[in-house]
């Protein structure tokens, strides 16, 4: 099984990021919340662990290749088999860690949604200031997702099956750390770089346009591929008391770390003491990298990873050391039965997530997961088409700033007063969108059902933008724009619970690819791929729409995609307690029979 599998175990504590990671990790532990009794695998000669990231993320970083978590269980047993290191490598008995060692291992996390948050809040005016035609400055985020869609399910393989002595996740978290830290570096400090390279005397800083699109390519790609491996690491090397408090702390790092980049973009740093290192991008690079750089170094020597033994390696040594030791009723040929291993029905969940299996899922899908990918699709479609564009909303239609007019202007100045308080009002949503998963979880949950939590989180979203819509008043516009963490919550949650109900049913599991079984993993792949067509979509035509219709064409936007998917889920959607109560009233009409 491959990165795009492992799960993101559910917890109490769901803290998700204020960043773009919202997307891949927002609520990410509930998601497997109902999962874990579902999933199973077959395994010879080892018990660990195997990942895989969502296809995403983050979440959907992390987002953001939805995780799912697998314990395979070894079904060869020995009274031997305990003093082998071979089992010993990876046995589920993994030594207790301390809140210190824990909080170490997902520390970079916390650095990620750091860069990740600046991102999301400075982009879109860094590209205008770079005088980027409003036509086209939409189309940086365009990349990202197609080459994640493509190479996320090969890194999940390759960290599988990563030989390294580091162990399989350090090594890819190190370099995508690595790729995401020169993604942020990028994007900050595009000008000065273009400047170096030759754009001083050129009317369009083309040099620095270039490098922002390919910082933002590498930040996305990189952050959004690296929370498979880090979840995976924490799996690996906690014992499962540990993972459910080591998860919690990975969630609070996450919306911490989001919190804090938020923080630091909406600060105004020209006049204070750190203005010796430059401008204000420049102050927030170097924050961003004294933050992110110590994470990095916290979780990379946080524990050491037991290298990975191939399975042909294993079987040498399990038929060196094992098979002389066993006892000796079971070396005679009538008694070999009790070695046998007995077949899994679910074989087919544990193959890698690969875009061919995804292809072959697609051609046979059930309604109820046609229907809930276009409930989904609706609802990432109303998040991005505002909060990836809302600071550069508030610059320009609320406190009416220009960032294409000279730097020493007063328009420029509003523009940049506008950004700092949209951050504020990031920040906001950041907050609320930790809150309403835990409430969700704790309380909504038992009280409500699944429509009307789904339909009604798409309903306030929608009234949310409309209220904005007809607000100048930012500090009114501040606790309207926090429902976008409610939808949030919405969307990163509800879908993959209720993909969780719908594999308990035999009958839906059986529409699949012939021969096979309709697995978990490839349908929350499938469920996390729609994160990145939403993505791309808006990218694609966003700012042509608010080019030619004005900025406040996203809050238009955003609320017209959330009423259709009130709409879509008032009619359409399939949920988990409309087929119990049809199987409920089909066994009453039987009984009657």
């Amino acid at each position: 099984m491959s990165d795009s599998q492992i799960g993101k175990r559910s917890s109490s504590a769901l803290i998700p990021s204020g960043s773009k990671t919202n997307f891949r990790s927002a609520t990410a532990f509930e998601k497997t919340s109902t999962f874990r009794s579902n999933l199973s695998t077959n395994n010879r000669f080892q018990k660990r662990y195997m990942g895989s990231n969502l296809l995403i993320n983050r979440s959907l970083r992390s987002k953001s290749a939805i995780n799912f978590i697998k314990r395979p269980q070894s079904r060869i047993t020995s009274k031997h088999a305990e003093d082998s290191q071979l089992y010993d490598d990876f046995s589920d008995e993994k030594p207790k860690r301390s809140i210190f060692t824990l909080a170490r291992i997902g520390m970079v996390y916390f650095g990620i949604e750091v860069l990740f948050s600046l991102e999301i809040a400075l982009t879109v005016p860094i590209l205008l200031k770079l005088k980027v035609p409003e036509e086209v400055y939409s189309l940086v985020y365009f990349l990202s997702p197609l080459i994640g869609f493509i190479f996320q399910p090969v890194l999940g393989v390759m960290s599988d099956r990563c030989q390294s002595k580091w162990g399989r996740r350090r090594p890819f978290i190190l370099v995508l750390s690595i790729f995401a830290f020169i993604g942020a570096s990028l994007i900050l400090n595009a000008y000065l770089i273009g400047q170096w390279l030759g754009d001083q005397n050129s009317k369009i800083p083309k040099i620095a346009i270039f490098l922002v699109g390919l910082g933002v390519t590498f930040l996305d790609f990189s952050a959004d591929s690296s929370d498979s491996p880090l979840r995976a690491l924490l799996l690996d090397v906690c014992n499962t008391e540990d993972q459910d408090t080591g998860l919690n702390i990975h969630a609070f790092l996450g919306g911490t770390g989001g919190a804090v980049g938020y923080i630091l973009a909406g600060i105004d740093w020209t006049d204070t003491f750190f203005r010796f290192i430059g401008d204000e991008t420049q102050i927030l690079f170097v924050f961003a990298g004294v933050i992110f750089l110590s994470t990095l170094l916290a979780t990379i020597t946080s524990v050491k990873e037991t290298p990975l033994v191939l399975d042909e390696e294993k079987i040498a040594l399990l038929t060196k050391n094992e098979i002389t030791s066993l006892p000796d009723d079971l070396m005679h040929e009538e008694n070999c039965a009790a070695l046998q291993v007995e077949d899994d029905e679910d074989d087919d969940e544990d193959k890698p997530v690969t875009l061919k299996m995804l292809y072959q899922s697609v051609l046979k899908m059930p309604r109820e997961l046609i229907r809930l990918l276009v409930c989904n699709l609706l609802g990432w479609l109303a998040f991005f088409s505002t909060s990836l564009f809302f600071t550069d909303f508030i610059g320009q239609a609320i406190y009416h700033g220009d960032a294409y007019a000279p730097q020493n202007s007063t328009e420029f100045a509003l523009y940049n007063q506008g950004v700092k308080m949209g951050c504020w009002c990031l920040l906001t949503y950041s907050l609320v969108s930790a809150i309403s998963a835990v409430i969700l979880e704790k309380f909504l949950m038992e009280k409500f059902s699944t429509r009307t939590l789904y339909f009604f989180s798409y309903l306030v979203y929608a009234l949310c933008c409309i209220g904005i819509y007809f607000q100048t008043n930012i500090y009114i516009i501040m606790p309207l724009s926090s429902s976008i963490g409610i939808v949030l919550t919405a969307i990163s949650t509800l879908p993959y619970q209720m993909l969780s109900e719908f594999h308990k049913d035999n009958r839906y599991r059986s529409q699949s690819a012939a021969g096979t079984k309709r697995g978990l993993g490839i349908d929350c792949s499938l469920l996390s791929s729609i994160y990145f067509l939403a993505q791309t979509i808006v990218s694609a035509v966003m700012s042509l729409i608010t080019s030619n219709f004005g900025n406040y064409s996203i809050l238009i936007i955003g609320a017209l995609f959330s009423l259709l998917g009130c709409f879509w889920i008032a009619l359409f959607v399939i949920f988990p307690e409309d087929q119990t109560q049809k199987k409920s009233n089909d066994y009453q009409d039987n009984e009657k029979d």
